[in-house]
């Protein structure tokens, strides 16, 4: 008894095969592209209301050690994110910190990490202002420049010649 194992399969099924494949690609990618575009767009104007050019954030690297300092820590400790477990740590205090840095609680950050991009747009074109750096200190919309905070009081130590009455 003879088997045959071979099949043939006409071109008008393989064309069909081929074009449901790339209509389900398209319909992965077309979201996907869509979500992109919003996130930088939004990380763009965050990295703007912090004082700091738009451009960085569309740049590899670059965003994530200029995304380090908004959040107030130092920008070469991104390296860190390439340790494997300890970059999930450095990646949630990120968001907590970004959160802090724009006047946000801790709901806000939990938020930030597990909706990234619908709260970064909220970051981005909502009333949030930047309150860390040198963008906290621009002047205000009245053209006027914000009133610097007051000294704290100097205590007085045992050595010095006012508290022993020699003015």
């Amino acid at each position: 008894m003879y088997y045959s194992y071979s099949y043939e399969v006409s071109p008008s099924a393989s064309a069909g095969a081929a074009l449901g494949v790339a209509a389900f690609m398209g319909a992965m990618m077309l979201p996907s592209l869509i979500v992109s575009v919003v996130t930088i767009i939004a990380m763009w104007k965050v990295f703007t209301k912090a004082g700091r050019e738009g451009w960085k954030s569309i740049i590899p690297f670059l965003n994530i050690y200029t995304l380090f300092e908004i959040c107030g820590m130092e920008g070469w400790k991104f390296l860190l994110l390439l340790i494997p477990f300890y970059n999930i740590y450095l990646a949630i205090k990120m968001n907590i910190d970004l959160a802090k840095a724009f006047g946000k609680d801790g709901g806000f950050a939990v938020g930030l990490i597990f909706l990234n991009t619908i709260f970064i747009c909220i970051l981005a074109f909502g009333s949030a202002k930047y309150q860390l750096g040198a963008a906290a200190a621009a002047p205000a919309a009245d053209g006027q420049a914000p009133a610097a905070p007051a000294e704290p009081e100097k205590k007085p130590e045992v050595g010095d010649d006012w508290v022993n009455g020699q003015q």
